[in-house]
């Protein structure tokens, strides 16, 4: 119980930590009409580079591939895993037949096609 505890305690603190990168990112393109920060385009470098899947004319991979999976880690979230594989949180969704956002830490998850 405790363990759950701490990994629900980390996903809050991750989005977070989004929602306040969202907002000031917001902020400050709305300032800087539409230039990137210095501080974003910092951590967009800071980024590891994730495996892209192909995608097809439609703008979506091809899903008669191979899957690519990603497990699930304390403080992840289905749109963190998206814009990491550059793919669509409902798409995401839709492969794992998930009913909502929710996520757990070791759960097995689709994030595209190869």
């Amino acid at each position: 119980m405790a363990a759950q505890l701490q990994a629900v305690r980390e996903q809050m603190a991750g989005l977070q930590e989004e929602t306040m990168a969202l907002r000031e990112a917001a902020a400050l393109k709305e300032r800087e009409g539409g230039r990137t920060s210095r501080a974003a385009a910092k951590a967009k470098r800071a980024e590891p580079e994730a495996p892209k899947a192909e995608v097809a004319e439609g703008g979506a991979p091809p899903e008669n591939g191979a899957p690519i999976y990603h497990e699930v880690k304390p403080g992840e979230t289905l749109f963190r895993l998206s814009r990491q594989y550059r793919v669509d949180v409902a798409k995401i969704r839709s492969w794992n037949n998930l009913p909502d956002n929710t996520i757990s830490v070791g759960q097995q998850l689709i994030v595209g096609y190869e």
